[in-house]
């Protein structure tokens, strides 16, 4: 036998043959940890749930409340305009030249609006007439002519362009006379967005070709 060769067998031998825990010993860690289980359970518990209101809860998205505000602030004073025997050829160069999508028809002696007259409704009867442009504008514009007041809100304005399906309303003063023009596209932008209005009406338009 080598020297130190027993001492470090029975060092194995006293660490395999080590006594087992006495069963107070594994009762008092078995408690211990059962409390620690207890405690956490508990305060998972008392924690507020994901979503609700509290410390926890993420940040809710605030509403705002958008105010009536008049077409006055959107309305656009730089219009084109056209007398009813104004070949519809002019029309069409009149707006190419001022880079607008739509033209007013106004009466002969004063700025009465009776129609208007869109790019679009020209390019389609073009497409149909090729020799349309000799014709005159009193013979394409609609006469259902559609108006409002600067005194109406931007939620009437955008009502009465729904219920029309038309995306330009023309503006009058008490007598009748012209005074400026509203878009759809300026409403929406004042009102933020509102884009299932906006698709209304440009669905609309489909029918009425306007």
């Amino acid at each position: 036998m080598q020297p130190g060769s027993g001492q470090q067998s029975l060092g194995h031998q006293q660490q395999r043959t080590q006594p087992p825990q006495s069963g107070a010993q594994v009762g008092t860690q078995g408690a211990g940890q059962h409390g620690q289980f207890t405690q956490q359970a508990s305060l998972a518990q008392s924690a507020p749930a994901a979503g609700a209101s509290g410390m926890g809860a993420p940040p809710q998205p605030r509403r705002t409340r958008l105010s009536p505000s008049s077409v006055e602030d959107v309305v656009s004073t730089d219009l084109v305009t056209a007398t009813r025997d104004t070949p519809l050829a002019t029309v069409a160069a009149m707006m190419n030249e001022n880079d607008v999508g739509c033209v007013i028809v106004v009466e002969d002696d004063e700025e009465t609006p009776i129609g208007v007259l869109t790019d679009r409704k020209i390019a389609l009867a073009v497409e149909s007439e090729p020799e349309i442009g000799k014709r005159t504008a009193e013979e394409l514009v609609s006469s259902d002519l559609l108006t409002g007041r600067t005194d109406m809100t931007v939620f009437e304005a955008l009502d009465k362009l729904k219920q029309a399906g038309v995306r330009r309303l023309p503006i009058v003063d008490e007598a009748g006379t012209l005074t400026g023009i509203v878009t759809l596209d300026d409403l929406l932008v004042l009102l933020g967005t509102n884009l299932g209005d906006a698709a209304d009406i440009i669905a609309a338009q489909t029918t009425r070709h306007s």
